[in-house]
């Protein structure tokens, strides 16, 4: 069986996609069940969060029932942010042994998808091979009751994330500074807003008015020009924008220059308690720039495959305590083993404040330029005329780089490349394209 696995789990479009259809979350849940047996024994807990999409109801159901019939249990978290959900998992794995995040991430209201949650993090590749082939070998059975019991988890334990940041951050750290943030109309429409009071910020609060299906689109990370027009309007310091499940956080300064991932990170590595840290972990899609600058504070970047996942294998094999992603995925390993965009968020706040650096500058950008192409297929980019297409492209980009690689969470080919012209960098960008677009298969599907 093809593995339905991606980047980060299990996404797509719900009217047409059959990995979310109901048989097969059947089979899907009665198989997760089997697999954490194989590690727990009998019964394995699971607890079961969404953000706010209005398909999440269904698909929570379906999957809960496939776990009930494979012999385990289920607790329901409701609407929580992802980095909420791993750490009830990480710090309560005596009473949940695995989470499931119903979200499709920062992709629209259309989408939606599963995040499978260990208390170590994402899940390895080989548990993926092993609960692809439960799957395949676990046949359909009846549809599930309109109604299915499931417990709430325990109040204390609903309350434990917000209770971690009152014991870290100190209750007046952000005393008189103004602060917008974005929600996405997702997951973090209410945590975020009362976290970041709790530490002392005047909070003004867009994408906060969830209805279902309004999810990201014009909101959050993905689409930070909102919380720049009301950073501006209400002359805030600064702002944040999260994405749908809140693992996702883009920064907008006063004077509403926007800042990715790369950026907060390069800030991050300012702060006291993170200044004795020599190896920041990146991606391949990680700016030069970055590089360059670290190299000049006598640091370094290591980098790994896109995805958080493979930004934490990367981090803990160097015990690096820094990671991210442009993206907005921000690893602090300490807090946890996956993205946190609100304990990032704070963190990049708070650098600036106590760095005096609230235009929340670092490092000079090489230029990069991104051309994505629609595929269903993955053709191998390692074989030819790919491989050989995109060897002599990179020859006459020099000094610049590209990347070419398949998107794990949309159904796309992306050609990315960096030099320090920019006309030169969108160029090259559109000239590969165009080579390479009479290659892929099923362009416009």
């Amino acid at each position: 069986m093809h593995t339905f696995f991606g980047t980060d789990g299990i996404r797509g479009t719900v009217a047409t996609n059959p990995y979310l259809s109901a048989p097969f979350l059947h089979r899907l849940g009665k198989s997760l069940a089997q697999w954490a047996q194989f590690n727990h024994g009998t019964m394995p807990a699971f607890v079961i969060g969404t953000d706010t999409r209005a398909s999440a109801h269904t698909i929570f159901n379906a999957l809960a029932y496939g776990i009930m019939k494979g012999g385990g249990i289920c607790f329901n978290a409701g609407i929580t942010p992802t980095p909420a959900l791993q750490h009830l998992v990480t710090k309560q794995s005596h009473y949940y042994h695995y989470g499931i995040m119903i979200t499709a991430s920062h992709n629209d209201a259309a989408d939606n998808g599963i995040k499978i949650i260990t208390p170590q993090g994402k899940l390895l590749i080989s548990d993926q091979e092993v609960i692809t082939d439960l799957v395949a070998h676990t046949p359909s059975f009846s549809q599930c009751p309109a109604t299915l019991t499931i417990p709430p988890i325990q109040a204390h334990h609903a309350s434990s994330y917000l209770t971690h940041f009152a014991t870290i951050f100190p209750a007046n750290m952000l005393a008189g500074m103004h602060i917008v943030l974005d929600c996405a109309q997702g997951a973090t429409y209410r945590m975020a807003p009362m976290i970041f009071q709790s530490c002392g910020a005047r909070v003004t609060v867009i994408g906060n008015e969830p209805d279902g299906m309004n999810i990201n689109g014009q909101w959050g990370s993905t689409a930070p020009q909102n919380l720049r027009a009301m950073v501006i309007q209400t002359n805030a310091d600064m702002g944040f924008a999260f994405d749908g499940d809140g693992d996702r956080v883009l920064a907008v300064n006063h004077q509403g220059e926007i800042f990715n991932g790369d950026d907060i990170l390069a800030l991050l590595t300012t702060h006291p308690r993170f200044a004795g840290q020599s190896t920041i972990v990146g991606t391949i899609m990680t700016n030069s720039g970055l590089t360059s600058w670290l190299h000049a504070h006598r640091k370094k970047l290591v980098r790994s495959a896109v995805g958080d996942a493979h930004v934490e294998r990367v981090m803990r094999a160097h015990r690096a305590e820094l990671g991210g992603e442009p993206s907005g995925h921000i690893i602090i390993r300490s807090h946890l083993p996956t993205a946190d965009g609100i304990y990032a968020a704070l963190y990049a706040a708070h650098t600036a404040l106590i760095t005096n650096n609230r235009r929340l500058k670092t490092f000079a950008h090489l230029a990069q330029a991104t051309v994505n192409l629609p595929t269903k297929q993955h053709q191998s980019l390692t074989e030819e005329p790919f491989v050989s297409i995109i060897r002599a492209h990179e020859q006459t980009l020099l000094p610049g780089r590209s990347v070419v690689r398949y998107s794990g969470t949309e159904p796309v080919l992306r050609i990315m490349t960096e030099h320090p012209d920019q006309e030169v960098a969108l160029q090259s960008s559109l000239t590969l394209a165009h080579q390479l677009e009479p290659y892929i298969h099923d362009l416009g599907a």
